[in-house]
């Protein structure tokens, strides 16, 4: 009955400061209201930028950088991922890509030792 009644103090004392914070930064945000209300003259004496001649841009401009090339991987469009989620992600693609290349690499060379074997058997026969 005891931490029962403590625990309500607490949770009663952390609810009035939290009702506190909320009326000090409505206050805040009152006083900002209030700076922002004087009026203001403006000035229409000096000419904008727009009005000013200016002389024409008649440089060439360079060539594109090509976009990067991106791997076809199609992501969901839900709601955000956590970043450790995300990191996860992004290493298990990264992982499945170099695996692949290794198994193509893997492949290439077989090809290449078998086709060199053929063209030995060739020649001794």
């Amino acid at each position: 009955m005891f931490s029962i009644r403590v625990l309500g103090f607490i949770v009663w004392q952390s609810i009035e400061n939290f009702s506190d914070s909320l009326s000090i930064s409505a206050m805040a945000k009152n006083r900002a209201k209030k700076k922002r209300g004087g009026a203001v003259s403006m000035d229409l004496t000096e000419p904008t930028v727009s009005d000013i001649p200016q002389a024409m841009d008649t440089s060439e401009s360079g060539a594109l950088k090509p976009v990067s090339v991106m791997l076809n991987i199609k992501t969901k469009k839900g709601r955000p991922m956590k970043r450790s989620k995300n990191v996860r992600k992004k290493k298990t693609v990264e992982k499945a890509i170099s695996t692949n290349e290794k198994y193509i690499e893997k492949s290439l060379k077989n090809e290449s030792r078998s086709l060199s074997v053929q063209s030995a058997k060739s020649l001794y026969d």
